[in-house]
């Protein structure tokens, strides 16, 4: 029969092993929560990391659409700019990469034939250059050939061109508005640097007709397709500034 002494002995031997259990279990709670910190800690530096790579493609964004820019207003070719833009794009956004891969091609011939870059400045220069030309065909007279081109070149040296100058040109019934009347008056508001590019393609693409209008097509299209380029610019780089700002 266990005597006071042995029982005594076993609790004190039960109460050892419950109190290694407990230290047994206090040290695997620790060793869980250091291996639940070290995983948190991975994450947050594994996220930092992710934003820091962000951060860096969009600030490289922002930087190759000032380098086609800054071509642009050069008037150097801007191709190799241009390919640096689409790069970085790809690089950073799909929403700016489609933006540019979606670009006319015309945006993406910049240079003509003769070696310059269709900058806006430049087209509105090509359209000053090209005025006298355009105001000469509002009068040649349809099917006139070559005696119609030489009645134009008359009129258009008897002509003065301003908005508040009377047209010349054959009497139509009342109420009618000439094909000529409307050219010559779109070619009046244009006069001088009249209206920014958008204000004068605008003006010029809604008037001009017939001769007038064939003429001038090739300054219709180089207008366009500098100001889509100039307006995907100004959207690629908001839009990377607004990425960035996300990551603040």
């Amino acid at each position: 029969m266990p005597t006071s002494s042995d029982k005594k002995a076993r609790g004190g031997g039960d109460a050892a092993r419950t109190a290694g259990c407990l230290d047994l279990l206090h040290g695997d709670a620790k060793m869980a929560a250091a291996a639940r910190s070290s995983v948190w800690a991975g994450g947050v530096l594994a996220q930092d990391s992710a934003n820091v790579e962000r951060a860096h493609a969009y600030n490289g964004l922002v930087v190759a659409a000032l380098g086609l820019e800054d071509a642009l207003l050069a008037g150097r070719d801007a191709e190799p700019e241009l390919q640096a833009l689409r790069s970085a794009a790809d690089a950073a956004d799909p929403f700016a990469a489609a933006m540019l891969a979606s670009l006319p091609p015309g945006c993406t011939r910049q240079r003509r034939e003769d070696g310059t870059v269709a900058t806006e400045s430049a087209v509105q220069q090509k359209l000053a250059a090209e005025l006298d030309g355009l105001v000469a065909a509002a009068f040649v007279p349809p099917g006139g050939g070559l005696l119609g081109e030489l009645v134009g070149q008359l009129f258009r040296k008897a002509y003065v061109l301003d908005p508040a100058a009377a047209p010349l040109e054959p009497s139509t019934p009342q109420g009618e508005r000439s094909e000529v009347r409307s050219n010559l008056e779109a070619l009046a508001g244009v006069l001088g640097g009249r209206g920014d590019l958008a204000a004068r393609l605008q003006t010029l693409e809604g008037s001009l007709g017939g001769l007038c209008r064939e003429r001038a097509a090739s300054w219709l299209s180089e207008a366009r397709d500098a100001l889509v380029l100039q307006q995907t610019l100004r959207a690629v780089k908001a839009r990377a500034q607004c990425l960035n700002s996300v990551l603040l």
